[in-house]
């Protein structure tokens, strides 16, 4: 988003709305240890020592810096990775390039970047839903928008996600950011933020109207310091019978998204 810092941390939390893990009963519960809430393959990480795998050019080049949120996605033998550049000593205009890996280490650009340059696209989020390529992404002024593709690397944009109160009204002036989406039964999953002052989730079935499941917070800031001042969804992911989501936060006392 315009204007943030990098510096914030990352963390692992339960979505316990959504978790539905299946439990034994009576004596059986009580003979079977229960699983870690928090497994150490989700949260035991060690920085690879050849970083940074992937960073902006620092030449007079459109992706002289890269900016928040990439995504990758594996198919077959080949990763897949969309990113957003920018030159900001001609314009804070944020556009999206293109790579890929054999290995997820080592990455090449694509020659034809950036594949997307007539809107402001940045913290991007991509699934591939019905052999259509999803994205989900910042505009200027972190209003969501979405852009669709058949191959990965030619974009239409489908405009401004329009997302609705839980009583239908559309939301209230203002950002709403970061939008991190989970395809389930038919039903898309949208969590969003607004300044990173929490993450709200809306729903869709056709990708077109977005209804608050609530008009309040499904993850609020805090209560830990680490968390009290700004939180933003990156990733929801299924393990063992159980969801998982993966956010940044910031400490700082004077955030502002």
């Amino acid at each position: 988003m315009p204007g943030r810092s990098h510096g914030a941390r990352s963390s692992l939390f339960a979505l316990a709305a959504l978790v539905a893990a299946g439990c034994s009963a009576g004596s059986q519960r009580a003979a079977t240890p229960a699983p870690l809430l928090f497994p150490p393959e989700l949260v035991d990480w060690v920085p690879y020592e050849g970083n940074p795998l992937f960073a902006g050019t620092g030449q007079d080049t459109w992706d002289r810096e890269i900016r928040e949120r990439g995504f990758i996605l594996r198919e077959g033998a080949a990763w897949r990775l969309w990113f957003t550049g920018y030159d900001p000593s001609k314009s804070e205009v944020k556009s999206l390039g293109y790579a890929t890996s054999p290995d997820g280490i080592r990455w090449t650009r694509d020659p034809g970047n950036p594949v997307f340059d007539r809107l402001w696209t940045e913290d991007v989020f991509v699934l591939k839903h019905e052999g259509v390529y999803q994205m989900f992404a910042e505009g200027a002024g972190d209003i969501a928008h979405r852009l669709t593709s058949t191959d990965g690397l030619r974009w239409e944009d489908q405009g401004s996600l329009d997302v609705r109160t839980r009583s239908g009204t559309p939301l209230s002036a203002g950002a709403y950011g970061t939008p991190t989406v989970w395809v389930e039964g038919g039903t898309f999953h949208l969590f969003y933020e607004r300044d990173d002052r929490g993450v709200w989730l809306a729903t869709s079935k056709d990708l077109r109207v977005w209804t608050n499941v609530q008009d309040e917070p499904v993850i609020a800031l805090g209560p830990d310091a680490y968390d009290r001042h700004a939180v933003a969804l990156n990733q929801v992911v299924r393990h063992r019978g159980r969801y998982y989501g993966v956010y940044h936060a910031n400490s700082d006392p004077e955030w502002k998204g």
